[in-house]
C-alpha cells in the first residue's frame, strides 16, 4: 500500500516537472499519426516524414495549448510525455487481455514503447479501449489516474488533432511551425 503511495508521487512529479520530450514520446505519436491518418497503399516513405511532422505537431499542442483546470483554474502542463505514457500503458493492458489481433514487436516495444510495437488495427482498438473507459483507470499515470473526464477530452483531443494536423497545411510552414 505504501508502495503504490509513492509511485503515485512519482508519477505525479514527473507530470509536473518532466519538461524534456523524451524520445519514446516521439515514436508513439508518430505510430498515433500513422494510426489516426494512413497512407493509401504502400506508400511508407513519404509516411514516415509526414508522420514525423505529425508526432511534432501532437506533442507541440499537447505541451503549449491543451489546458487542465487545477485549484478551478485554468493551468498548462506539458501533457504529451503523459500521454504516450497512457498510451503505451493501454496497449500493455490490451496485451494482458488478449485483445490483440497481431503480436507486437518485442525489440520495437523495447525502444520504442508497446503502443509503437502494434500493429495499426490493434493501436486503433487501443484508442477505442481508452474512449470507451474500458481501460484500467488505476493503472495509468498522472493526470489520467482514475479520471475517466480527462481521459475521455485528451483521447478526442488526440482524433481530432491527428485529422487537423494532417489537412492542414501546418506540416508545410518548416521552421516557423512552432
Amino acid at each position: 500500500m505504501l508502495g503504490s503511495f509513492f509511485i503515485a508521487i512519482g508519477s505525479l512529479f514527473q507530470f509536473l516537472f518532466q519538461r524534456k520530450v523524451l524520445p519514446q514520446t516521439t515514436a508513439v505519436f508518430t505510430a498515433l499519426a500513422e494510426s489516426i491518418t494512413p497512407l493509401p497503399g504502400n506508400s511508407v516513405s513519404a509516411g514516415s516524414e509526414r508522420d514525423k511532422y505529425a508526432a511534432t505537431y501532437y506533442i507541440y499542442t499537447l505541451d503549449h495549448y491543451v489546458s487542465l483546470k487545477v485549484f478551478f483554474k485554468p493551468s498548462t502542463f506539458g501533457l504529451a510525455n503523459a500521454t504516450a505514457r497512457m498510451l503505451n500503458i493501454a496497449a500493455e493492458q490490451l496485451i494482458d487481455r488478449g485483445e490483440n489481433e497481431h503480436p507486437a514487436d518485442s525489440a520495437l516495444a523495447s525502444a520504442h514503447g508497446m503502443f509503437a510495437a502494434l500493429q495499426i488495427k490493434d493501436r486503433c482498438r487501443v484508442i477505442s479501449l481508452l474512449e470507451h473507459l474500458q481501460a484500467d483507470l488505476a493503472g495509468l499515470p498522472v493526470p489520467f489516474y482514475t479520471n475517466p473526464g480527462t481521459v475521455r477530452a485528451v483521447v478526442s483531443i488526440l482524433t481530432m488533432l491527428g485529422s487537423a494536423g494532417h489537412y492542414s497545411e501546418w506540416t508545410g510552414y518548416g521552421a516557423t511551425r512552432s
